[in-house]
């Protein structure tokens, strides 16, 4: 789990979808990381963005019980995300969920 949320698959050039792998990890991780949210660059932007999302969330949790000192940043990283579509462009509104997921109760 840990490293699908973390390195970058080897693209494996798939014909249907070309911009990352198809087979295994995030195809679109260096822009997960590096926005917080997948850009049109990659297909499938807005789903894959909520994948992430979902994904690192699901990850935080799993964290609790075996890498408490990684909750946090697995929990940061799986925010709220809202995504616009302005004049045609996918634009990021994102509003940190983390703070207040992390004060609630197990």
């Amino acid at each position: 789990m840990k490293t699908d949320a973390e390195v970058t698959p080897y693209n494996n050039f798939d014909p249907e979808d070309q911009t990352g792998s198809t087979k295994e990890g995030r195809g679109a991780l260096p822009d997960w990381l590096a926005y917080g949210y997948i850009t049109p660059n990659f297909t499938r932007s807005v789903s894959k963005t909520v994948e992430y999302a979902l994904n690192d969330f699901s990850l935080s949790q799993v964290a609790k019980g075996i890498a408490p000192n990684e909750v946090q940043t697995y929990l940061n990283r799986s925010a709220c995300v809202t995504l616009y579509k302005i004049n045609g462009i996918i634009t990021n509104m994102k509003q940190r969920l983390a703070t207040y997921l992390a004060a609630q109760p197990d």
